[in-house]
């Protein structure tokens, strides 16, 4: 899927690349099946290359999955707070914010 800065994303009748400085390409496999004619710039072709950025981007989302990493991090970090402030025998923040208000 990625390869020196390109990220690459093949469907049925269309492959589409990005590189890392923004420049796109798209083949439209129904008519150009050995990719020779990039249609990225073709105002006809505005509707795929839309849909296969989006499709892109929900791909990279799946594969690198920030949401599970992000609750494992916090989770972590909840844990990590609960040992430091049972250890040295503090109150909890939300019990220090409690008696702020």
């Amino acid at each position: 899927m990625e390869f020196a800065g390109w990220k690459n994303l093949r469907t049925a009748d269309f492959r589409y690349l990005v590189h890392a400085d923004g420049s796109e390409l798209l083949w439209d496999l129904r008519v150009d099946p050995g990719e020779y004619s990039n249609v990225s710039n073709d105002p006809a072709y505005a509707l795929e290359l839309a849909e296969h950025r989006r499709l892109l981007l929900q791909k990279l989302l799946q594969l690198e999955q920030p949401l599970d990493r992000i609750i494992a991090i916090e989770r972590s970090a909840n844990l990590a707070l609960q040992i430091f402030l049972e250890k040295f025998n503090r109150p909890s923040h939300r019990l220090v914010e409690g008696r702020r208000g």
